[in-house]
């Protein structure tokens, strides 16, 4: 296949940036985030569910579709936009990348270098093992789908965009 190099190398470039902006991005995002516990909670307890086990469930649940939504709309959809059809190629640059950096910051904190990720405000005080628990929850997986959807939405809207001539091929 026959890529032109200045199509395919901005949104390689695109998904690295976002890469590795991605976990600082969410950490900042969090405490907004955090304000719809509150409804949610009081949504669950009124339709009456109050079993512990159950409850934490549905938390689970709602939480890992709101990250795989706002990891969506914030990464996924420019980056489909820009990737225009090798959205899938701008979407594994975008996941080793996200991959490397906390990697990088797991590492970090495994050998004690604290004032390194203190300085990059990196989380990884749990080392290699808190990388691999991390990376082994299916919330973090779900929120990479939901970039990759969304990437997909976006190549879609750009392809359907272009074809009546209202964006630039």
């Amino acid at each position: 296949m026959n890529v032109p190099l200045d199509r395919l190398s901005s949104a390689f470039y695109l998904a690295v940036l976002f890469g590795c902006i991605y976990f600082f991005v969410l950490l900042a995002l969090e405490p907004y985030l955090s304000l719809l516990a509150s409804p949610m909670v009081e949504a669950v307890r009124t339709v009456g569910v109050t079993e512990s086990a159950t409850f934490k469930i549905i938390n689970r649940v709602f939480w890992t579709v709101i990250w795989a939504v706002v990891s969506g709309l914030i990464f996924g959809l420019p980056l489909g936009l820009l990737a225009r059809s090798h959205w899938a190629r701008a979407w594994v640059a975008f996941l080793i990348t996200s991959i490397g950096i906390r990697l990088v910051s797991a590492l970090a904190g495994e050998y004690g270098l604290s004032e390194f990720l203190s300085a990059w405000n990196l989380p990884g005080e749990w080392g290699l093992a808190g990388f691999l628990w991390e990376w082994s929850l299916p919330e973090v997986w779900t929120s990479m789908l939901g970039v990759a959807l969304f990437a997909w939405l976006g190549s879609r809207v750009r392809t359907y965009l272009r074809r009546q001539n209202r964006v630039a091929p």
